[in-house]
């Protein structure tokens, strides 16, 4: 197969990512043609012959980014159209690279993707110090929010057009890297830590690390090497140290040595060849260390191979970051770690426990140290220097990183792909489930847009259940483009009569339960977001329940639970106040619903009451779950609550709904929510039991105008433009509904202070609540619920605050 590769680093001017790019290309069985930059930027001193049959190259003479992925997109359309290419692939040096694929794959979406990772793209510990950590520009609050943006494994689209130029960088970085994970057809990471901190909790088939190699026929033969310029052991260090990833403590090692030990640490010989940092150079002339420590400048790749061969032992170091604590500190698997194993020398490392370089070094025939460890490197180096550090070299191990065996993998994982690309999906084992004759007790609609990595998940808690022949389950395809279709169609296949595949043109998650309503059989009626899924024994719970009662109930409340998916944290989330008891079915109109709040996740209707209700959502608008949540209740007699943890709302899934600059962007859609839940409290007031009109009263007013003025007066960054969204709004309100003008006006003093200035905001003062004063406790909800409202609908603001306010 051919493959158009989309690598700005290459030979023969080249870095480190382009040398081991080229030495796993030049071994795979494929044909590579590379397009590259011919550029003086991060290259080695000297450049390395390009010499391989299967690959071809077309440099562009540019240092600008931009021309080059311009030039890189018409080289392949034109190449492409000569002879077509099989596949595309993109290395992550640049990151840029990620623009060509998405220009080359909107053109030719049939191609697959390769996208080659070398290193994470976003979080990157230094470019998190520096941009973030010590971003004075930004709030304690707004880095918290960037924070666990970046940790979530979507887009970073909220600060993408930030004020702030260095959170706009690392928006750009997490979207490249989120475009790569999500839609490339194949990913590729040096080691299996690194893309699991990449996937952010988030799981994709197609994901395979391919470690960094070493090519047998790139080091110089034994005429070419120079000979050892000394009979001490030569300690050799190659590469660059910083602040972070420092020698500090090798040399405090080396020190403790020459303090208890000056002879042994006589027979040493240490070389750090590259670019050193001044601190390390500065500590080896403070413990006057130049006899043993060599400093040397940068050197060609050839020359470092060269070097590699000569020395006695190799000194690897790894810089310890706390993000990736999980994994010993580092998830980098180093190019010249790989060159190392090629030169078969014993190594000593200075890394994290279980980190990629101490579980390779440890068996590839090495000592491995962590930072702190002084004193036992300083005993290891005794040894070394007394030749009594006697480790065996583990050929067999360090041979699998030979690029031969790196490019084989690579080449089993294109074939898996291609093979893939034409089979259905399937899983190792599916469960044994039969369809019943008797009708359907509940009908689940799935929404599910582009949900590939989550939907299995989603569809096997419920099979799982042991109740699943009593389920209709709906899968709304809303028009996805991943293999959100194939999983379910695969489902539906293996159980006929219980999943049912529905395919439709994207209209938005509204649409997807319009369509459901009006398909299913079942008695009873829940939406199950395609990323949530239902825990399978309070599922099985749920459905002994309803077959017991002797009449349907209109509406089941059931607890929920909020789990983190990185941390895995439990937020349980109870639907019901301390004056309800489980389990007992209430005349809806009997009990006060102050202190209740119906949410997505906890909502089962009866399926009959729905229809009745004439439930129409709206649809292509964001935060219109809302009106599932709100607009059936007139029609609800009784009730009854449940507890356990049936829903399970991943938290950081999707593509949220709830940051301020997604409020702001979308502000015509909350707009369009707001006003529809108002006419329709309105038009069917008269019809409300007291309760319910209050419930209605209660959450407009405290909740959902809250959360409207917020977004516009406060949020807005262009305060010109969100006064004058809420003086539009405002004055609907004024014209259409005067009481709740008027309630509005006494409950926000900010809002009242916007009225008396005409909505000037130059006469208004800044504030960051609705409030004159700022208590903490309604800063902290205020905050927090804002951010909140998603597809749990507006209200879920209240369930949080509820409970909050139960807990105190």
């Amino acid at each position: 197969m051919r493959f158009f590769v989309a690598s700005w680093f290459f030979p023969p001017s080249t870095s480190s990512e382009g040398i081991v790019a080229y030495k796993l290309l030049r071994n795979s069985a494929h044909e590579y043609e590379v397009c590259s930059a011919v550029s003086n930027q991060w290259g080695y001193n000297k450049t390395i012959e390009l010499d391989a049959d299967n690959i071809r190259q077309f440099p562009v003479e540019t240092d600008d980014l931009d021309e080059w992925v311009r030039q890189c997109v018409e080289i392949f359309e034109r190449e492409h159209a000569l002879k077509p290419y099989d596949g595309i692939m993109t290395r992550s040096m640049p990151p840029e690279s990620i623009d060509v694929a998405k220009a080359i794959k909107n053109r030719h979406p049939e191609l697959p993707w390769i996208a080659s990772l070398g290193d994470p793209l976003a979080r990157i510990p230094w470019m998190m110090k520096g941009y973030l950590n010590k971003n004075g520009a930004l709030s304690k609050q707004e880095k918290s929010a960037l924070r666990e943006a970046l940790a979530a494994p979507r887009f970073c689209t909220e600060w993408s057009e930030a004020k702030n130029k260095h959170a706009r960088t690392l928006a750009k970085y997490k979207n490249w890297e989120m475009e790569a994970l999500k839609n490339a057809d194949l990913v590729v990471t040096p080691s299996a830590p690194q893309l699991s901190f990449m996937l952010c909790g988030m799981r994709r088939d197609n994901a395979v690390a391919i470690g960094h190699s070493y090519d047998p026929t790139m080091y110089p033969q034994e005429q070419e090497r120079a000979s050892k310029s000394t009979d001490r052991k030569e300690i050799v260090f190659l590469g660059y140290v910083s602040e972070e990833r420092t020698l500090a403590p090798f040399i405090e090692a080396l020190h403790s040595l020459q303090q208890t030990n000056p002879e042994a640490l006589s027979n040493l010989h240490v070389r750090l060849v590259g670019n050193i940092a001044d601190n390390s150079v500065s500590l080896v002339y403070n413990y006057y260390l130049n006899d043993i420590v060599s400093v040397e400048g940068n050197v060609s790749y050839k020359e470092s191979l060269g070097i590699m061969k000569n020395a006695d032992w190799l000194l690897h170091v790894d810089a310890y970051y706390n993000e990736f604590a999980f994994s010993g500190g580092s998830v980098y698997f180093a190019g010249k770690l790989a060159d190392y194993l090629g030169a078969g020398k014993p190594i000593v490392a200075i890394t994290g426990k279980n980190s990629p370089a101490d579980r390779i070094v440890s068996q590839a025939g090495g000592l491995s140290f962590q930072h702190h460890e002084v004193q036992s490197l300083a005993a290891a180096l005794e040894k070394i220097a007394n030749d009594t550090a006697h480790v065996e070299i583990n050929d067999s191990f360090r041979k699998q990183f030979a690029a031969s065996e790196q490019a084989k993998k690579l080449d089993e994982a294109i074939s898996a792909l291609v093979e893939s690309k034409n089979q259905p999906f399937a899983r190792a084992s599916w469960p044994t489930c039969k369809a019943s004759e008797e009708p359907k007790l509940l009908s689940i609609c799935i929404p599910s847009y582009n949900v590939q990595a989550y939907l299995d998940r989603c569809l096997l808690s419920l099979i799982e259940s042991g109740v699943a022949e009593k389920l209709e389950i709906l899968v709304v395809n809303d028009g996805s483009t991943d293999a959100t279709r194939d999983i379910a169609l695969a489902y539906q296949e293996h159980y006929p009569g219980i999943v049912k595949l529905v395919d439709k043109e994207n209209g938005g998650h509204g649409s997807t339960i319009n369509t459901a309503i009006g398909l299913a059989s079942g008695i009873y009626f829940r939406v199950l977001d395609g990323d949530d899924w239902l825990n399978p024994s309070d599922l099985r719970k749920l459905i002994h329940k309803l077959e017991k009662l002797k009449k349907p109930v209109d509406l089941i409340s059931s607890d929920y639970v909020q789990i983190d998916i990185n941390s895995g944290h439990l937020n349980p989330i109870r639907k019901k106040s301390g004056d309800i008891e489980y389990g007992k079915v209430y005349d809806f109109d009997s009990i006060s619903l102050i202190k209740e709040y119906f949410s997505m996740g906890s909502i089962t209707y009866r399926t009959e009451v729905l229809r009745e209700s004439g439930l129409k959502i709206q649809e292509h608008v964001f935060y219109a779950d809302v009106e599932y949540q709100m607009m059936v209740l007139p029609w609800i007699k009784t009730v009854m609550f449940l507890p356990g943890e049936l829903y399970h709302y991943a938290v950081g899934n999707s593509e949220q709904s709830i940051s301020r600059s997604s409020f702001v962007n979308r502000y015509d859609h909350h707009d369009k929510v707001m006003k529809r839940t108002i006419e329709f409290y309105y038009g069917h007031q008269s019809d409300m039991p007291p309760n319910v009109r209050a419930y209605y009263e209660h959450l407009i007013v405290n909740h959902f105008l809250r959360t409207h003025y917020t977004i516009s007066l406060l949020f807005d960054d262009n305060r010109e433009r969100g006064f004058k969204r809420a003086r539009t709004f405002d004055t609907y309100l004024k014209q259409n509904h005067p009481e709740l003008y008027a309630k509005a006006g006494e409950k926000y003093p900010t809002l009242a202070e916007a009225r008396k200035h005409s909505f000037v905001p130059s006469q208004c003062k800044k504030t960051s609540t609705l409030f004159k004063k700022k208590p903490k406790k309604m800063q902290s909800l205020a905050r927090s619920g804002v951010r909140k409202i998603m597809r749990g609908g507006i209200g879920s603001v209240v369930a949080d605050e509820v409970n909050r306010r139960r807990k105190r």
